[in-house]
């Protein structure tokens, strides 16, 4: 399982109101998801060094999202709403890149899933194993959507008999913006072995879930691990005890930027960092350089600069130059 980060906001709230204690209890509570993630995140981090990459270079990205309300819990986003936050993801995916990456979808429901949010979310947002849980609600909302899709086909691009990127869209709040509530909402995430079948026999293995109320960055955090496998960038800190590629990167906590803007937490995504971008072959990489060379801009350039500070190329940094706009 790979989970958005906990929003910003929620800490700058309780730091606000002096409650140093609620900041701290939420630490403690989160901490066993993070040691239980954290020999999983590091495996994964050295895929980024020698990944199992997917699509790689130029694809077209197929998604099959179904929107769902639960029984206690009205789905109030319009067709035209989702319609417009998936054409921001389509827009975001299309940029970092460099036009290589390109987003369709079929967006089926609002379908109504037969339990409560709180049945799905089982005290602990829907991540835990017991069931029921996320993976119960996609084979719930599966079986609802399996007479109204008739080509499943179009959404198993590689053949494997898996759907390749199931999206659970929920009504109500996200878990990630509400912590402590999270013992009755969803919290945003990937998650694997879903299961259920369509009438074609396919089933749905890896998928995400994220809520009518997520910002885009949460979209483009989550599918940053469902559709290219890449990792949370969240191990290792600066100085100041910030994730190293902090607010500059997707995988970490960029997906929230926007909290200090008007737009809001979440609306402004960061850019995923040039090793991500590298892996998938969305940029023009320099080995090295002698004496002094230009940086150019990133986002106009797609190029970045690789050094080597050992032999053996085992470890590695990358150079790019970012641009406020």
């Amino acid at each position: 399982m790979c989970q958005m980060t906990i929003d910003p906001a929620v800490i700058d709230r309780l730091l606000a109101a002096g409650d140093i204690a609620s900041v701290q209890a939420l630490a403690t509570t989160l901490t066993p998801h993070v040691e239980a993630a954290r020999n999983r995140r590091l495996q994964a981090l050295a895929q980024v060094i020698t990944p199992p990459r997917r699509h790689v270079g130029s694809t077209d990205i197929r998604l099959l999202v179904v929107s769902a309300a639960f029984s206690d819990c009205a789905f109030t986003n319009t067709g035209n709403v989702v319609d417009g936050i998936l054409r921001q993801v389509a827009r975001y995916y299309d940029e970092v890149s460099g036009g290589r990456v390109h987003v369709t979808w079929q967006l089926v429901g609002p379908i109504t899933l037969p339990n409560a949010v709180a049945v799905y979310a089982n005290g602990d947002g829907g991540r835990g194993f017991a069931e029921p849980n996320a993976r119960t609600m996609v084979r719930d909302a599966l079986a609802r959507i399996s007479t109204t899709i008739t080509n499943f086909a179009s959404f198993d691009t590689d053949g494997d008999g898996k759907l390749d990127a199931f999206v659970l869209l929920h009504a109500g709040r996200p878990a990630e913006s509400f912590p402590n509530e999270r013992h009755q909402l969803i919290w945003s995430h990937r998650g694997f072995r879903a299961g259920g079948n369509t009438p074609d026999g396919r089933s749905v293995d890896e998928f995400l879930t994220v809520s009518e109320d997520s910002p885009l960055g949460v979209w483009c955090h989550e599918l940053g691990h469902l559709l290219f496998d890449w990792p949370d960038l969240i191990e290792g800190t600066d100085e100041n005890g910030q994730p190293i590629t902090h607010t500059w990167c997707l995988m970490s906590s960029g997906g929230w930027n926007g909290h200090y803007a008007d737009s809001g937490p979440g609306t402004v995504p960061a850019h995923p960092c040039a090793p991500l971008k590298a892996r998938q072959e969305w940029l023009t990489v320099a080995i090295g350089v002698d004496g002094s060379t230009e940086i150019a801009e990133i986002e106009a350039s797609h190029s970045a600069i690789k050094l080597l500070p050992q032999a053996s190329g085992q470890e590695y940094l990358f150079v790019e130059n970012r641009q406020r706009t």
